[in-house]
């Protein structure tokens, strides 16, 4: 039964509770923020679906610097994260895709002023200078150009403005673990039709976590982003936006915590018991005779030389041509990054499990479409999209055996390129002041190519496991055993449709009362693994994945919009979900694994009595179930998932409170303070887990405190100082969770307690 049946517990711990889901500054009234999410700009208690959206100015309250915080909270919404600093996984209500490889195509993509960020690599490097971020619940595979079965969420950068003034703003934070960022930006007008913006940030910490065995920091930060933008009115009715951005990401990888590798008794000895992951409390010792560290900011990787460096550049050309009746729109871009990892993937003090991966990944997109006048009966939205990509890539996993020289390595260099193109339209009809109806469909061609070769390398004792380029494909080459090499071409193509149809009525009092059918589909998908190469898994890919979701809300208002509230209901059927799974042999690749369902809630409220209080209340529930298995027969029997296993990356809660407070003082300062309450219910990392032995992959339920106070000042209260505090309460939780199948835990760790102090100015 869905969780709402429970829903009086589940409130009492979403009170308890805490994150955001949209923040206004607070007032006498809600302001609603303006979204695009349907292509055409529209309040969002007017946007007939289920969207979330966060203002620019909640990003810098509350020093929002990386997804990780950005998307705590957020109602039927979950991250996950591995090892690596950029890479982003979405779920949203249960449709996921647990692979970070590089060209794993996730159901839920990140859009960057209407370019999609298909690499995972870069996905979560440019959230600065942001006029808003939308979260859409999916399918959105009508309007959105790739495989968009989950949702989409859009970064909108502030614009340049033309005839505007010059203005900007500028920020230091220094916080703890050697936390130093700086973010700022400036532009004005150049002449009487044109202008500019120019924004940059530097993120740099030492790392949040000390590494017992090596002596230094783990999870260290130089990262710096820039983004060039310029705005420029050729003819009264065009406009041409020039966008340029870069980023230089370089440091080590995240924590990693291992539990109970081996158990207690050495190699191959029985799984731990009385595990509780909660706070890493336990009797178990591993084979080493190693009991894990409480401490939440503590790890014991034995590589000394880890590396997570991501280098990424994109440029972009958007011409719009308003021709009074139609718009023209056309969107031009390039997107390039550079991915260089090396990962004690165990997190033993001992060598035992390493990764390697390096790709280059080239991405050209082109969209152009034709929109009708906002103001017309019947509205629509017609277009046509291209989209390419070339990704070469390197993996290795070399297994050091207890030995400081690593011993062997199953490697891959893969060359894979994808092309499609689609067209789409859609069309709303009033078909009374207060009844719309909405259609809408995209057909999409989808083809991966390229060529893939495998090598076994062997005999690598000369060969030590801090020297991270040597396990390269072409610098194990002298190494390979020559029985293991394969070289072969792989090919695949689908045609692919989704669409949806609405209906939105608005009642006498103003509420938009809505109910949507969609259908989305997710191309096939090759995996990345080595072992897959070599087993001929690589080349039978998995097939393409289908949602269909229905959905019904309700928004409104109340009290001279002093109350705000959206809620939505919904029910996905989800066919042949890509997961990414370790068979026997073992052998890592994406299989299908037919037909499950999700159903759940979302609600949120934002309430502003006056006063300068504003309470902002979110809740989701979500209930996911696997209705068939298809892997006991690809598998002969040898493997199954369980029948009522819940799906990967799902809470069956999140929920979040905000309550914030905003003082004038006599002097006309401005002195504001903050305190969110984020809770995440428990999530299963592995559909493979049997009933009986869940704990190594469920990552335990976690609550989340943050507070943040800020003091304007000055004239026009340009000056600021803050002060912020994260996770206060040092919740031990995962971003990620894998197990070896002996008994343990590799926990991917969140970020510890951190605080800081912040000066600004805007100008």
């Amino acid at each position: 039964m869905l969780n709402c049946l429970k829903f009086s517990n589940i409130l009492k711990y979403s009170l308890a509770t805490a994150g955001v889901l949209a923040w206004f500054p607070a007032s006498a009234q809600v302001d609603e923020i303006v979204i695009t999410a349907q292509k055409r700009a529209q309040g969002l208690q007017d946007a007939a679906l289920s969207v979330s959206a966060f203002s620019g100015d909640y990003l810098r309250e509350n020093k929002v610097y990386e997804p990780r915080d950005l998307f705590q909270g957020i109602p039927n919404v979950s991250l996950a994260t591995n090892a690596t600093a950029g890479q982003l996984q979405l779920s949203i209500r249960g449709v996921n895709f647990l692979s970070f490889s590089p060209i794993s195509v996730q159901p839920v993509l990140i859009y960057q002023d209407e370019v999609v960020l298909n690499s995972p690599q870069a996905s979560g490097l440019f959230i600065f200078d942001l006029e808003r971020i939308e979260v859409l619940r999916g399918p959105q595979n009508t309007l959105y150009g790739r495989n968009t079965t989950g949702g989409a969420v859009n970064f909108i950068a502030k614009k340049p403005e033309i005839g505007g003034e010059n203005n900007g703003y500028a920020e230091i934070t220094v916080g703890n673990y050697g936390t130093v960022n700086f973010e700022g930006a400036v532009g004005g007008p150049i002449g009487d039709n044109a202008a500019y913006r120019i924004s940059f940030q530097s993120t740099n910490t030492d790392g949040y976590w000390d590494n017992r065995t090596t002596g230094d920091e783990q999870g260290d930060r130089e990262q710096n982003a820039m983004r060039f933008q310029y705005l420029v009115d050729p003819s009264d009715d065009s406009s041409l936006r020039l966008e340029a951005h870069y980023a230089n990401s370089e440091g080590g990888q995240r924590g990693i915590k291992s539990h109970g590798l081996f158990a207690d008794t050495g190699f191959g000895g029985p799984a731990c018991v009385n595990i509780d992951l909660d706070d890493l409390k336990s009797s178990c010792v591993d084979g080493f005779g190693a009991a894990v560290i409480e401490d939440n900011d503590v790890v014991t990787s034995d590589l000394a030389n880890d590396r997570d460096d991501i280098e990424a550049f994109g440029i972009s050309a958007t011409y719009k041509l308003d021709r009074g009746d139609y718009t023209i729109t056309s969107i031009t871009a390039i997107e390039q990054n550079e991915y260089d990892h090396w990962e004690d993937a165990d997190g033993l003090p001992v060598p035992f499990v390493l990764f390697r991966q390096k790709s280059d990944t080239d991405q050209f997109s082109q969209e152009i479409r034709l929109a009708s006048d906002d103001d017309s009966n019947v509205r629509w939205i017609v277009g046509a999209y291209l989209f390419e990509e070339s990704t070469e890539f390197s993996t290795a996993v070399p297994i050091a055996l207890f030995d400081p020289e690593a011993s062997f390595s199953d490697n891959n260099l893969v060359d894979h390129d994808t092309s499609m193109i689609s067209v789409f339209g859609k069309f709303d009809m009033d078909i009374t002041e207060k009844l719309t109806l909405s259609t809408g469909l995209r057909w999409i061609d989808e083809e991966k190519e390229g060529n893939a070769q495998y090598q076994f390398a062997v005999g690598l004792d000369s060969i030590n496991v801090n020297n991270a380029d040597a396990f390269l494909f072409n610098n194990l080459v002298n190494f390979r055993d020559p029985g293991s090499y394969i070289n072969a071409a792989f090919s695949e193509s689908w045609g692919l449709w989704g669409g949806e149809f609405g209906l939105e009525y608005t009642t006498d009092n103003g509420s938009l009362v809505y109910g949507r059918v969609a259908r989305g589909q997710k191309a096939g998908q090759f995996t990345d693994a080595p072992d897959a190469i070599a087993n001929g898994g690589f080349f039978t890919p998995a097939d393409e994945e289908t949602v269909l979701s229905f959905e019904a809300g309700i928004k409104s208002d109340f009290m001279d919009r002093k109350l705000v509230t959206n809620l939505a209901i919904f029910m996905n059927e989800y066919d042949d979900q890509q997961q990414q799974v370790t068979l026997p042999g073992p052998v890592s690749t994406v299989v299908n694994v037919a037909s499950s369902k999700t159903q759940g809630i979302e609600f949120d409220m934002q309430y502003a009595p006056g006063n300068g209080w504003q309470a902002d209340f979110a809740l989701g529930l979500l209930d996911t179930e696997v209705e068939e298995d298809s892997l006991s027969e690809r598998t002969g029997g040898t493997m199954s998932i369980r029948p009522g296993r819940e799906l990967t990356n799902s809470p069956d809660v999140t929920a979040s409170f905000k309550l914030r407070k905003e003082v004038e003082l006599d002097n006309g300062s401005l002195l504001s303070a903050v305190v969110g309450l984020d809770y995440t219910g428990e999530r299963n990392f592995d559909l493979l887990e049997t009933a009986a032995d869940p704990v190594y992959v469920t990552d335990p339920s976690y609550t989340l405190v943050n507070l943040a106070a800020n003091y304007r000042f000055g004239p026009d209260n340009k000056y600021n100082v803050s002060l912020y505090g994260k996770n206060l309460t040092n919740e031990t939780f995962y971003t990620l969770m894998q197990e070896f199948d002996i008994g343990n835990s590799i926990l991917f760790m969140g970020n510890p307690r951190t605080y800081g102090l912040s000066l600004g100015i805007d100008f």
